[in-house]
């Protein structure tokens, strides 16, 4: 049999030992910290955190450990302790961007919105950005300052940066709005591949450009577009006048067009737009996806036409999912203004947290959102609505790995919502 570590450490601390013998039982100490890792990269939570105890006891300066075993806290809904262990990281290392951020999630999950969003200031952090691919701007701000909301930023022109993802920039896009109160001047600047999905808000007087685009007037001051939560004080979690109004148009044209070739395509019936998995480079926010093989009953339904939302989608996949619907070729991407233009067509989209329950939810497209058992922190740990999507229903896991239960709820509403 083999010894536990802790035996291992009392046999060696009651002999009498050398300087080297030191040593080797302070490596023997820190296979605690070692246990504690493997335990939670297996998603034994329960087991990593008294291995952590352990070792930070012998080790208390340890940062990352102590951050670690937050994260093992908070997997268990141990917010409490959680939000105690990232202090501690926090009070060694204060200006650790992943620390901060970690504590952002936690304090959103405890209802503490105003101290989230201070903390996720920290995403300005280049290395951390650079760690999880979180997209910024790469514009020169010659000139201007940043906008505080104060009353020496009154009708000044202002730069609305879009960062993070796609979906980043089609959700809070709507706090746009709440910048008409200060100035009637706004360019709103969009990754490149955004531009023409997000012209539709030039109805509420906003100018949109893309990145690689010149700015078609002078602006003197500037913001990145989740900072409006912070320097606003909106609480993303609750119901507010902005994501309400909230709507992005498409072309009516195009939209007769794309409603009549899926007429001739697909017949009459139920549509429906599904994605089961995210960008396979995004390392941010992982354990999203949901197994393709429990998404194929929502392709077989009598009456059903079940249409793909992912343009990269493999030829294993579509070998996976034989009824699903492709618009396009292996290879041949879609853009988002033409995707928007099929979903505005849809009765129904279910997916998991990637874009396209954002674009569903700023089309006023009905959508079941799939979540993880501890989801990004916009949806929150519990319920099943949100007001930054108001036709989206959320379906979470009950615990970590368990699809088949969010799946099966969106299948039985489904059948309820094809019947009506």
């Amino acid at each position: 049999m083999f010894k536990s570590v802790d035996i291992i450490i009392a046999e060696l601390l009651g002999t009498r030992h050398t300087t080297g013998d030191a040593a080797a039982v302070q490596r023997l100490r820190d296979m605690h910290g070692y246990d504690g890792d493997i335990a939670q990269s297996e998603g034994r939570f329960a087991n990593a955190i008294p291995s952590y105890q352990r070792h930070l006891e012998i080790n208390p300066h340890d940062f990352q450990r102590n951050l670690s075993l937050s994260t093992s806290y908070f997997q268990l809904y141990c917010l409490p302790e959680a939000e105690a262990a990232c202090d501690t990281a926090i009070e060694l290392k204060p200006q650790d961007a992943n620390a901060r951020i970690q504590r952002s999630i936690i304090r959103f999950a405890r209802g503490n919105w105003q101290g989230a969003l201070s903390d996720m200031e920290y995403r300005h952090d280049a290395g951390w950005a650079r760690e999880v691919n979180w997209s910024t701007s790469p514009r020169e701000l010659k000139g201007s300052i940043p906008f505080t909301g104060s009353a020496a930023d009154k009708d000044q022109p202002l730069l609305v940066m879009a960062e993070g993802g796609a979906g980043d920039t089609v959700q809070f896009a709507a706090l746009l709005l709440a910048l008409k109160a200060h100035t009637s001047q706004i360019i709103f600047e969009v990754q490149n591949h955004l531009l023409g999905l997000m012209q539709g808000l030039a109805r509420h007087g906003i100018t949109v450009v893309a990145r690689k685009d010149t700015l078609p007037f002078t602006t003197t001051r500037h913001i990145s577009l989740l900072s409006l939560l912070h320097i606003l004080q909106i609480n993303p979690l609750e119901p507010n006048p902005y994501s309400a109004a909230y709507e992005l148009p498409v072309d009516e044209e195009k939209l007769t067009v794309r409603r009549a070739e899926l007429m001739r395509d697909y017949g009459e019936g139920y549509k429906i737009g599904i994605a089961w998995r995210s960008d396979p480079n995004n390392k941010f926010d992982l354990g999203r996806d949901v197994p393709i093989e429990l998404m194929r009953p929502f392709t077989e339904l009598d009456g059903v036409t079940a249409i793909c939302l992912l343009d990269d989608a493999s030829e294993d996949e579509r070998r996976a999912l034989p009824n699903l619907k492709y618009r396009n070729k292996i290879g041949e991407r879609i853009s988002f203004e033409d995707m928007a233009i099929t979903m505005k067509c849809l009765d129904l989209v279910i997916s998991i947290d990637t874009v396209w329950p954002n674009l569903a939810g700023a089309l006023r497209v009905p959508a079941l959102l799939l979540l993880k058992h501890i989801p990004n922190w916009r949806w929150g740990l519990a319920g099943t609505s949100t007001p930054l999507a108001p036709t989206t229903t959320l379906l979470r896991q009950p615990e970590a790995g368990n699809w088949q239960t969010p799946v099966h709820k969106a299948y039985e509403q489904l059948l309820h919502l094809k019947q009506r």
